[in-house]
């Protein structure tokens, strides 16, 4: 991971001052600070801390970048209707067998 990807990690979480106050780090000090970081182990104030805690990479979060945006409960509305789904899937099939 590029030095400017670790940065723009740290301001998606923390903002420009964030950013700022790393920036002239080295790339191995930045990518161990940002391990810390993300782990919740580098003093910060409390919004920064959980912001970085909740941090997950694009290719880890669920739903799209609209879904996430529209709040958990349009995702958990999702859910719902995909597990009401795969229920009359299996209803239809004649449902699952039963453990012996």
């Amino acid at each position: 991971m590029s030095k400017p990807v670790i940065l723009a990690h740290f301001e998606s979480v923390g903002g420009a001052e964030l950013r700022n106050r790393y920036s002239s780090s080295k790339k191995h000090d930045l990518a161990l600070s940002a391990e810390k970081l993300f782990a919740g182990q580098i003093i910060t104030d409390a919004q920064t801390k959980e912001q970085a805690m909740c941090w997950l990479p694009d290719a880890m979060r669920f739903g799209t970048a609209e879904e996430l945006a529209s709040g958990p409960e349009a995702i958990s509305s999702q859910d719902d209707e995909m597990m009401e789904q795969q229920e009359g899937e299996n209803e239809e099939a004649g449902g699952l067998p039963r453990a012996a």
